[in-house]
């Protein structure tokens, strides 16, 4: 646990340090499911006008899977774009409405999964840098959904 918060705190210290750019995010948080609860990060930069680009992992330990393969620690990593429907919805500028897709590997102590993930989201920012997120989805074997913390960058 002690390795899993010195990355997180250099990959913080990293994305911190990197451009200004208006878009990007970085985000943490837990993921839920019906069995374990993983821990994910994030980073997404604006690509073109509404869409996004990003990398993400997450990490279970200690899972207790719905059958023998599935127990034990996960780990998740891959990358995913998102459409902003902000400007769409006409949504107030403290609200990013978005959905998106993505390409993750997992790994399981019995074998390796490639999954297609599909999610909707939502930030709310409750300054011009800090949001609470959460996001509903489907195909992931580590998350169905994430709620946590973004900033923006």
């Amino acid at each position: 646990m002690y390795r899993i918060v010195i990355l997180v705190a250099l990959l913080a210290s990293f994305t911190t340090a990197r451009s200004q750019v208006n878009g990007d995010h970085f985000n943490l948080g837990l993921g839920f499911h019906g069995w374990g609860i993983p821990v994910y990060g994030s980073y997404d930069w604006e690509f073109r006008g509404d869409f996004n680009l990003g990398v993400g992992a997450s990490v279970s330990l200690d899972t207790d899977g719905p059958d023998e393969g599935l127990d034990g620690n996960a780990f998740g990593a891959g990358f995913f774009t998102q459409w902003y429907a902000d400007r769409v919805l006409d949504a107030p500028s403290e609200f990013d409405v978005y959905a998106g897709a993505g390409v993750f590997y997992y790994s399981y102590r019995k074998g390796d999964d490639l999954d297609l993930n599909l999610f909707i989201g939502g930030r709310y920012f409750f300054n011009s840098k800090t949001a609470i997120n959460l996001e509903l989805g489907g195909g992931s074997a580590l998350a169905g959904g994430k709620i946590g913390v973004s900033w923006r960058l």
